[in-house]
């Protein structure tokens, strides 16, 4: 693959990555509309197949893709972002015009949640469609985008600034529960900022800047004083992976709107974590009862690892030396070296010790741009502007 800046030994786990998103199969390309173009969750290594097209993921690939577009300048990756794009519009639900959760592939038959899509899940998919018509100046992807959030805001907005966690589209109504973190309202919503902050600049509606404030007052206003922020209601725990959702968001809102309390509160949530980290590198996914839980998972530690890099070239924290380095090598260690799947990236554990045989889709795309971020632009003494976020 040929790329606009060096390509040296530390940048090229990140591009293998890149390749492996690209190549490999994890973006359906068969002639099926209701699949076509659309992003597998993940490959499963003892089964042989994938899984289910995933419209969260599929959101999420056509940043990942535009993310290595624009530092490749390949057209290849801009035709995959596209297709992504394109599978995104072709399979909204119907009343609503938000995006279908998940597509299953033959021999995989779980169902999840067939009436609920998850507020998170649609302002991921807001926030590469409006990327996606800003590269491509194609109106088709912005409408959708807009049509999207105007639903969201009217329909799962909260007064106080936060959102409701699902859309019942049984029902016609908003709602969350307290069984699971995805399913209630909480601060991992703020990653919505970056979608509403992409529609602001592209539309310069007003409205899509007021959600914003609100969303990002709210989220402050629920942050622990160590830094942490509560994931789980009901026993006050901690889930990193929303965790750093909620740091994404606030960088990205904080960095455009030049928000230091933000970015001060982006800082104390990455620190909280980086104070908790092995001597090997290793951040631990889960955090109960006053400890962290015993497994990682690659895609936690990628978030940890971009989080900290951008806050770092922006001069906003200073990590312990060596930090970052070694939990760069822990991220490496799950990424597959040979064979058809060569440059994807297996998840890791569930916080009940659980090893997936995956080799996954998401954590692929969050290990590539972290190790781009902090490889690739760290060492060109650049600073990230969070521009396809992935």
């Amino acid at each position: 693959m040929k790329t606009a800046v060096p390509v040296s030994d530390l940048s090229r786990p990140s591009l293998d990555a890149a390749g492996w998103l690209l190549t490999s199969g994890i973006q359906d390309l068969g002639p099926a509309p209701e699949t076509k173009g659309g992003v597998n969750a993940w490959w499963d290594v003892r089964a042989e197949s994938y899984s289910f097209i995933y419209g969260e993921i599929t959101g999420y690939a056509v940043s990942a893709y535009l993310f290595f577009y624009e530092a490749s300048q390949d057209k290849a990756f801009l035709q995959a972002a596209k297709r992504a794009g394109d599978w995104l519009l072709a399979n909204g639900v119907e009343g609503c015009g938000l995006i279908k959760n998940r597509v299953n592939q033959p021999g995989f038959k779980v169902r999840y949640y067939d009436a609920w899509l998850f507020t998170f899940d649609q302002w991921i998919s807001v926030y590469g469609l409006a990327c996606l018509a800003e590269v491509t100046k194609e109106t088709r992807y912005l409408d959708k985008a807009r049509e999207m959030a105007d639903f969201l805001i009217k329909n799962t907005a909260r007064s106080d600034g936060a959102f409701e966690a699902v859309y019942d589209t049984a029902k016609k109504k908003a709602l969350s529960s307290k069984d699971k973190w995805s399913r209630q309202s909480g601060g991992f919503h703020a990653k919505a900022l970056m979608a509403l902050l992409k529609l602001k600049e592209l539309t310069g509606n007003p409205r899509y800047a007021e959600t914003g404030r609100a969303l990002a007052a709210w989220t402050l206003k629920n942050q622990l004083k160590s830094g942490r922020f509560v994931t789980q209601s009901s026993d006050r725990s901690t889930h990193l992976h929303p965790h750093f959702y909620t740091v994404e968001g606030l960088i990205a809102w904080g960095l455009a709107a030049k928000d230091s309390r933000i970015l001060e509160a982006a800082v104390r949530a990455v620190d909280w974590a980086f104070r908790h980290q092995h001597a090997d590198g290793r951040i631990d996914s889960f955090y109960k009862n006053d400890a962290f839980v015993p497994f990682v998972r690659c895609d936690i530690m990628s978030q940890a690892l971009r989080t900290a890099a951008v806050l770092q070239q922006h001069r906003l924290w200073h990590p312990p030396a060596g930090s970052l380095e070694k939990l760069r090598d822990c991220i490496l260690a799950h990424q597959v070296l040979a064979g058809s799947q060569k440059g994807g990236f297996l998840y890791g554990a569930e916080q009940d010790g659980t090893i997936h045989y995956h080799v996954n889709s998401w954590v692929t795309m969050f290990a590539a741009q972290a190790i781009w971020i902090y490889d690739v632009i760290g060492r060109q003494k650049k600073h990230y502007k969070m521009n396809f976020f992935i």
